[in-house]
């Protein structure tokens, strides 16, 4: 709060130092150096320094530039209707620069408050968003598939991408050997999976799959054998569940 008042003193013997220089020059302007001081009063100290700023200003233009010089008293009507004139110019200027500086103020806080606002709700998405992935790995994802006759791919839901990380669209018209390691192509699982559910119809098994990166993990598997009125093979359901556990 001091500090404010130091500067108020500070603009105005500035504008008093110069007005000493420029009086002999521009008489008749000395007065606006001193309005000068009062606005960067008021822009920087506020209400009460910029007052303040405005008592020291009258002080120093009745003392040093109204006749009788260095006397407080003004004899000349005169010089007492500049002296009026003044003092209003000075206070209309002040209270316009005041009324500027607390709008400034509301503004910055209304930003400062708008800026923590948005920074609260982005660290409460974030924190959802942390939750949220906390809590989806606590439940296991299901993923669909749906087989023609040959095992090739038909549809696939959001679960399948999910667990294999393959885009839904790079599965499409894929075989779903895909989803097998190597040894287990070489050894032909997948195509004895499917003959065996042309057998028994469906079944449920613990099986080892492989990601798009290449990594193993476990599932359950719950298959089924889809036919139609005549019995005829129209293709083949899966229903994927990753098991939570190391291969």
């Amino acid at each position: 709060m001091l500090l404010r008042y130091c500067f108020s003193i500070l603009c105005v013997t500035v504008a008093l130092v110069v007005t000493f220089f420029l009086f002999s020059i521009a008489h008749q302007m000395y007065f606006m150096l001193f309005i000068v001081a009062v606005v960067i009063s008021s822009l920087y100290g506020g209400s009460g320094a910029g007052f303040f700023s405005i008592v020291l200003s009258l002080l120093c233009i009745c003392y040093f530039f109204l006749e009788p010089f260095n006397s407080f008293m003004i004899r000349k009507f005169d010089d007492r209707l500049v002296f009026v004139t003044f003092s209003g110019v000075l206070l209309l200027v002040w209270w316009l620069s005041s009324h500027l500086k607390d709008l400034n103020d509301r503004l910055e806080i209304r930003v400062h408050e708008k800026t923590l606002q948005l920074e609260r709700a982005y660290h409460q998405s974030q924190e959802n968003e942390k939750r949220l992935r906390l809590r989806s790995k606590k439940f296991n994802i299901f993923g669909i598939l749906f087989l023609d006759p040959k095992g090739m791919i038909l549809f696939c839901n959001d679960g399948i991408e999910q667990i294999f990380e393959y885009p839904k669209d790079d599965l499409i018209g894929k075989h779903f050997s895909i989803f097998f390691t190597s040894e287990d192509v070489q050894k032909d699982r997948p195509q004895q999976e499917l003959n065996a559910l042309i057998e028994n119809g469906c079944s449920a098994d613990e099986v080892s799959y492989i990601r798009k990166d290449s990594t193993r993990f476990r599932a359950q598997v719950f298959n089924s054998c889809l036919k139609n009125n005549v019995e005829e093979i129209e293709g083949f359901a899966k229903i994927v569940r990753e098991l939570k556990k190391p291969v």
